[in-house]
C-alpha cells in the first residue's frame, strides 16, 4: 500500500479508464496524501511491533526457565535442550540478537528512522536530502522480504506481500533509467 500511490505509470494508465474504476480505486489525484497516510500506519504499527519484540525478548532472557524456551524454539537457535540454554540474560539477549531475523529487523529500523528524518528535514536541508534518505525505505522493503526467513515462530510470507508493489514501482524507474542511458 505504500508504495502503490507512487506507481506513477500505473496510476497514469488507471486514470485513462472509465470513470467507474476511479469510484472503486483510491482517489488517484490525492497519491502522495494516500502515500504520507499509509507511512504514518506503518510507522505507528512498527512501533507496536518493535516494542511487542522487545518485551518478548526480555520475557525470553530474564523471565522465562530453560523448558519454556527448549518448548517455544524446538530446535531453534541451536536449542534442544535445557543444557544448550545460555544461564546469563546478557548471553540470551546475544542468542537472539545473532539471529538473521533480528539483524534486519534492526537494519529495517534504522533505515525507517534516517528515512523518516529526512522527511522531517526535508524543508530546512532541501529536496535532494529527502529524496536520496527517503529511497532507503526501498532498501527497508527488500530487507522485509527476508525478514522472517529465519521461520523463528513462523513460516515468512512477506515476499508474497512485498513482491508484486516492488515490481510494479521498480520496473517503469529500472524502465526510465535505462531509456534515458
Amino acid at each position: 500500500l505504500i508504495l502503490l500511490p507512487m506507481c506513477r505509470l500505473a496510476l497514469t494508465q488507471v486514470r485513462g479508464w472509465d470513470k467507474r474504476i476511479k469510484r472503486v480505486t483510491f482517489p488517484l489525484e490525492s497519491s502522495v496524501l494516500s502515500h504520507k497516510i499509509v507511512g504514518c500506519i506503518i510507522a505507528f504499527w512498527t512501533v507496536i511491533h518493535v516494542g511487542a519484540h522487545i518485551g518478548d525478548f526480555y520475557h525470553f532472557s530474564h523471565v522465562a526457565d530453560k523448558d519454556d524456551i527448549v518448548a517455544l524454539m524446538n530446535g531453534k537457535l541451536g536449542i534442544h535442550t535445557t543444557d544448550n540454554v545460555p544461564d546469563r540474560a546478557l548471553d540470551r539477549w546475544t542468542l537472539l540478537l545473532r539471529t538473521p531475523t533480528a539483524i534486519t529487523g534492526i537494519i529495517m529500523v534504522v533505515c525507517m528512522d534516517v528515512a523518516y528524518v529526512g522527511i522531517a528535514l526535508q524543508k530546512r536541508l532541501g529536496f535532494n536530502r529527502f529524496w536520496y534518505t527517503h529511497h532507503l525505505l526501498i532498501v527497508m522493503l527488500l530487507i522485509l522480504a527476508f525478514h522472517g526467513m529465519g521461520n523463528l515462530l513462523e513460516p515468512c510470507e512477506s515476499i508474497y506481500w512485498i513482491g508484486f508493489p516492488l515490481l510494479l514501482y521498480g520496473l517503469p524507474r529500472v524502465w526510465r533509467a535505462v531509456s534515458y542511458t
